[in-house]
This record gives structure tokens, sequence and C-alpha cells, in this order.
């Protein structure tokens, strides 16, 4: 910064009265000045530079807001802590902080991305503040929650494998996603998950070449565009899209091979064939 007054480089910034002085002469040329640098001041600590907290959270009921208590051997500091250990969750939040800690837990579990958790935790907010979590089973109700941000988020998952992993009924988790769609209407959520999307970890579980992956993908965007998917297991549908071009490019798997790369029946894979050769017209010459 040049000095205006003398025209020398000579200028110093006085951060403690926020003004711009001329080092030679000694005259003020600008104050006033808004420090937007970090804050990095540490009240416990002087000697750890720390910034103000960690960021906004939908995983944690308090949204990552709060006070802690410093940590120390004080007494006084120690009855402070245990005081708001106590009076930290409200009666009417406990149910939150369930439904979080089992979302949490079963997302770490999956490996889930944090932009899934997130729109999962957002979700789980609404449904226990507008009521809709009343009566519904609370795993049926986390699984139905991370199924539905994964579709926003095109993230691959499927609930019958969720439904057998973690031993819930069906008719539980039925149940636990018409709330869930309520919930996140209200948020103006949309799943984005194409059908297509679950070609790639199909064509990789059975060690097929790209070409058939691509494909196979093309066929299922086709059926989707077309609303030839709407109603179905999309990823049945992509496992007969897979098992066809796969006939089709002479590197055949047989129906067991994908059915069990995919854990759905042979017949699921026979009737997702059958299915798109007619629908669009496909003459397969075995």
């Amino acid at each position: 910064m040049i000095c205006p007054v003398c025209g020398t480089p000579d200028v110093i910034f006085d951060s403690e009265r926020a003004q711009y002085v001329c080092g030679s002469k000694g005259i003020v040329i600008e104050e006033n000045i808004a420090d937007l640098g970090p804050e990095w001041r540490n009240f416990e600590d002087e000697t750890m530079r720390i910034r103000a907290g960690p960021p906004v959270t939908f995983t944690v009921h308090t949204e990552g807001f709060g006070t802690i208590v410093g940590t120390g051997n004080w007494t006084r500091k120690q009855k402070l802590r245990t005081l708001q250990n106590k009076s930290r969750v409200s009666s009417r939040e406990r149910k939150k902080v369930t439904y979080l800690t089992s979302l949490n837990r079963i997302a770490g579990k999956l490996n889930l991305p944090r932009p899934v958790r997130e729109t999962a935790g957002m979700i789980v907010k609404i449904l226990v503040e507008a009521g809709l979590a009343k009566r519904v089973d609370p795993d049926a109700l986390t699984v139905a929650v991370l199924h539905y941000a994964c579709r926003v988020h095109r993230v691959p998952l499927r609930l019958q494998d969720l439904e057998k992993l973690y031993e819930i009924e069906e008719k539980e988790v039925w149940n636990a996603t018409q709330k869930v769609t309520q919930a996140a209407r209200k948020l103006n959520l949309t799943p984005k998950l194409s059908p297509a999307e679950y070609v790639p970890s199909i064509a990789n579980k059975l060690g097929l070449p790209g070409e058939v992956m691509i494909k196979s993908m093309e066929i299922v965007n086709l059926l989707f565009q077309s609303g030839g998917t709407s109603g179905k297991d999309p990823a049945k549908i992509s496992a007969a899209a897979v098992y066809l071009v796969s006939t089709i490019m002479d590197v055949k798997k047989t129906q067991k091979e994908v059915s069990e790369a995919l854990n759905i029946t042979e017949v699921a894979v026979r009737g997702g064939y059958r299915d798109i050769v007619e629908k669009l017209d496909i003459d397969v010459v075995m």
C-alpha cells in the first residue's frame, strides 16, 4: 500500500486501533478498518490458537450450537459440567437424540458420505418436530430416512438390503417410508437417483468390461425416460439390463451369477430381462 501523503510504501496497520498509519510521517491515513481475518482467541489457553467452534451440522440435536464448560480440575467447573450434562437434553429432544444416534451408527457402518448424513439429520428433525415419528419403529424409521437421503444424493443403496441387514419387517419400513416422504416434502427434497446408477456396482461385481456397463446404462436410461421403470425395483431392472447386454456382447454371465451378485432371485432377473426385451423390441439371438 502506498501512502497518499508522502508517496512511500511505508504504511503500517495498527490492529488495536484499526488504522492505517504512515510509518514516516505518523499520519493516520484511514481509520475504523474492519478486520476480516479469523478470530483465534482462546480463553482457556492463550498458547493454543483455535477458531470459534465446529461447523453447523444436523447430525447432532444441537446442530453444532451450544456452550461447553471448559476442562480443568477446578471444583466449580466440575459442578457446572455435571449440571450442564443433566440439563443439556430436554425431554422434548430425547427422541431426536435417539434417532440421530441410531442414524449415525448405521451411516457409519455403511460408510455413507457426509452430505447423506446431513440430509438424513434434517429429515429426522422435521419428523420429530412435526410429530410424524410417533408410533413408528425407530430402526425402520432410521433405515427409511437413510435410504431416502441416499436417493437425494444419488447414492445407490437398496432398501431391501437394509431390511435384511437389520432384520426389519417390510411392513414397518413401508409405514416409515410414508412418514419420511411427508417430511422430505416439507424440505423440498426430491430423489435424483436414476436406476442406471446401480449398473456400475453390478458390472464391477461380475468383472464385466466397461463396454457392457455403458450399454447397460443406456438401456436402463431409455426405460427410465419412457416410464418403463416406474414402480419397479431399479436394482433389479439394472441387473436384468446387465444380463441382457452381456448376452448380446458374448461375455455372458448366467442368471445365477447375476442374481448372486445383487442378492436377488433368478426369477427377478429373468422377469426383468423379458420385460426389457418386450418394451424395447430387442431381438436376442442365443
